[in-house]
């Protein structure tokens, strides 16, 4: 795997392919591929107006993030937008989205918690 940097700003990732016939001519010869073709379109079209061009090589195992940053990609609503990101001081808060009852019934499903410290209310 390797990071395609153009003019220092990150604009790709490819990945090597060993090919010892292409890397034994004068000078060596490499073979990267990139993934996708809107991925490769941009390289493509930066490398026309580039004035620095770099690749270095990655080393960690980056396949392990794969399926975090596809589900991240997959997700069409952001919890909390409308307070993180449209937050008005006169809006007034939405009620949560989990069903409280449920939680309740959950704690009291639990044998050896006692929560009364925290709630206020006696133990029985």
């Amino acid at each position: 795997m390797a990071c395609i940097l153009i003019n220092d700003k990150v604009i790709g990732f490819a990945s090597i392919y060993r090919d010892e016939d292409l890397l034994s001519h004068k000078p060596p010869i490499f073979v990267v591929q990139l993934e996708g073709e809107a991925s490769t379109v941009n390289v493509l079209r930066r490398l026309k107006t580039a004035t620095n061009v770099k690749m270095v090589q990655i080393d960690t195992a980056l396949f392990a993030y794969e399926p975090v940053l596809k589900a991240i990609q997959d997700i069409k609503d952001l919890p909390l937008a409308q307070e993180l990101l449209f937050w008005d001081k006169d809006s007034p808060t939405r009620p949560p989205s989990f069903d409280e009852p449920d939680i309740v019934a959950a704690l009291k499903l639990i044998p050896v918690a006692n929560f009364s410290s925290t709630s206020g209310h006696p133990s029985p």
